[in-house]
């Protein structure tokens, strides 16, 4: 019972952490082609 809950807990943090750094991700994504666009 506990392990499934270990791994239950496990998968929505994973899946909250990624929710919270995605934005981010896709803004830094998006400024790193704006810089190689500048330079290319």
């Amino acid at each position: 019972m506990s392990m499934n809950l270990c791994k239950d807990f496990s998968v929505w943090h994973d899946q909250v952490i990624y929710n919270l750094l995605e934005p981010q991700i896709r803004e830094i994504k998006n400024k790193a082609k704006k810089c190689y666009q500048l330079l290319a």
